[in-house]
């Protein structure tokens, strides 16, 4: 059982490695990908590019947004994981119980990082 979900793990992890979707047409030979058709139909030639600089609370909320995308999926994972765990338990109260500590953990946590994220959000939008 233990090699069959490694191997299913390795191959999940390696198939992106099997699609090759690039181009073999550089992008200059490819004509920049028609953004400059883009630009010229869309008429802004000459004009300034607008400033993309961001302040500090905009650039902590986007690390927090970030760190809450990969919490989520760990949240997610840990949620698969309890669930095939009770799955495969076939009626033992030792396994079960294990896979009921995971999901309780995982739902404390996602409890636990929204209520973070409020309180951080609402120092941010006061401060900031």
């Amino acid at each position: 059982m233990k090699a069959l979900v490694i191997t299913s793990l390795c191959m999940m992890l390696m198939m992106p490695a099997l699609v090759v979707a690039q181009s073999a047409v550089p992008k200059a030979a490819a004509g920049g990908y028609g953004l400059d058709a883009t630009k010229s139909g869309a008429s802004v030639e000459g004009q300034a590019v607008p400033n993309t600089d961001k302040n500090l609370s905009e650039l902590i909320g986007t690390i927090i947004a970030g760190v809450l995308s990969l919490v989520g999926t760990i949240f997610f994972v840990m949620m698969v994981y309890a669930g095939f765990l009770w799955m495969t338990a076939r009626g033992k109260p030792d396994m079960v119980d294990k896979a009921k500590q995971v999901m309780t953990s995982a739902i404390i946590g996602a409890v636990v990082l929204a209520g973070s994220f409020v309180i951080v959000k609402f120092i941010i939008d006061t401060v900031g």
